[in-house]
Order: structure tokens, then sequence, then C-alpha cells
């Protein structure tokens, strides 16, 4: 792409990163995983040898989406995990919560619903700590699936419902991307 060439020809790191990074992502939206997983881990290299920290857990939490949609639950676990601990050495409550809940899911996804709760009820604390709307109810959502996974059907609607109101006080366009 020429963002990319641009941004090598001046030796611009931070661009070449965030051209990488943002080429992967639109690879993933389309589902063309391959190509998204060679700019993103390639994005993945410059951060580390720059030591960018925040586009390092960036890129590894738009990687472990990847592989969970590939259904390599392993991968993005451990990319997630790296996310976490990174978003934590930044203080960055948000991306720290989110990421609690993307582990959630993984769980959730692979049958580990125990697990998958307590790493949504973290999530969910720190969300109602930092008061954000917006985060509790994505994290509600992925609760009530971890309850629906357990069989406690008024659970999982009970947290479905806080996420309606959540997604209601917020307005109609709250939740697109």
């Amino acid at each position: 792409s020429e963002g990319l060439a641009c941004s090598k020809s001046i030796d611009d790191s931070a661009g070449q990163i965030r051209a990488l990074y943002i080429c992967g992502l639109i690879h993933r939206r389309i589902g063309n995983y391959p190509q998204a997983l060679k700019y993103l881990l390639n994005a993945l290299n410059l951060t580390q040898h720059h030591g960018d920290l925040y586009y390092e857990a960036q890129t590894r939490r738009a990687i472990a989406n990847i592989y969970n949609e590939t259904k390599d639950h392993e991968k993005a676990l451990d990319h997630c995990q790296t996310a976490l601990e990174l978003f934590g050495q930044l203080k960055d409550d948000y991306h720290y919560a989110l990421m609690l809940n993307n582990i959630s899911m993984y769980h959730t996804n692979v049958g580990n619903y125990e697990k998958a709760l307590e790493y949504g009820f973290q999530s969910l604390g720190i969300f109602i700590k930092i008061d954000s709307l917006r985060g509790k109810g994505i994290v509600e959502d992925t609760i009530a699936q971890a309850y629906a996974g357990f069989g406690e059907y008024d659970k999982a609607v009970e947290y479905m419902l806080r996420n309606l109101e959540h997604i209601t006080a917020q307005g109609p366009k709250s939740y697109q991307a």
C-alpha cells in the first residue's frame, strides 16, 4: 500500500506500524485471515523492535480476535493474556477490562464456563469502577453467554436484559463499529 511504502521511505516506524495494523484490520473485516495475520504479525514485530507497548497490546488483541474467529482458541488466549499484561503495564483500565472480557469469551467458546464467569465478573467490576456503560453492556452479553452454556437460563436472561438497558441508555448506534 502507498502509505506503508511512504512511511518506509522516510523511516517512520510509527507510521509503518499503524499502516500494517490497519491493513490487518481491513483484511480481517473481509475475512482474509491469512493476509490479516501476515500484516498484523509484521506490525507486532515492529512494535516489539521499537518498544511500542500500546500498539503491541492492540496488535495482539487483533491477532487474538482472528485466532478466535478461526477457532484456534489456544493461540487466541495466549495473545489475549499478553495484551492483558501490556494494558496492565500501561494502566489502561478500559482495554484491560476489555481483554478480561475477551478471555471470558474464549473460555465460553471452549466450554470452560466457570473460568468464563470468573474473568467476566472481573471485567464487569472494572467497567463499573470506570463507569463505562458500553463496557458494562459488552461484558454482560459475555456473562449471559457463559450462564447459558451452564444451562442457567434465568441468569443468562437477567444479564441480557441488563445489556439491553445499557444499549437503550446509549442510543441506537452505540454498538455499531
